[in-house]
């Protein structure tokens, strides 16, 4: 997250340039965090290591105007209604594991 504090949109479990995630439980360098999406309504819900962290729009006028207003702008993001997912790191060595995705 490039040194970025706890709630600010470019910190761990932010939605990158959008909106910032509240808390801070990472969990420490060397054990795995789990990430949890849930996509609903048009709202967008992050848990991350078992913790709520970040609710947003993620569909509709809001979710229009926060992409306007990010880095994303002049990019197809956010713009398929199902089935996408994006991972992302800033060219440092990452690694996910048992990623899934279910259909509520």
């Amino acid at each position: 997250d490039h040194g970025a504090k706890p709630g600010e949109r470019h910190a761990t479990a932010a939605l990158y340039d959008m909106v910032a995630a509240t808390g801070k439980i990472t969990r420490p360098a060397g054990e795995w965090n789990e990430g949890r999406l849930v996509v609903s309504k048009g709202r967008l819900r992050h848990f991350l290591n078992g913790k709520q962290v970040l609710e947003c729009a993620c569909a509709g006028p809001e979710w229009t105007e926060m992409v306007a207003n990010s880095k994303f702008k002049n990019w197809p993001f956010g713009k398929a209604p199902e089935g996408r997912m994006a991972l992302q790191d800033h060219g440092n060595e990452v690694a996910f594991r048992n990623l899934r995705i279910k259909k509520l």
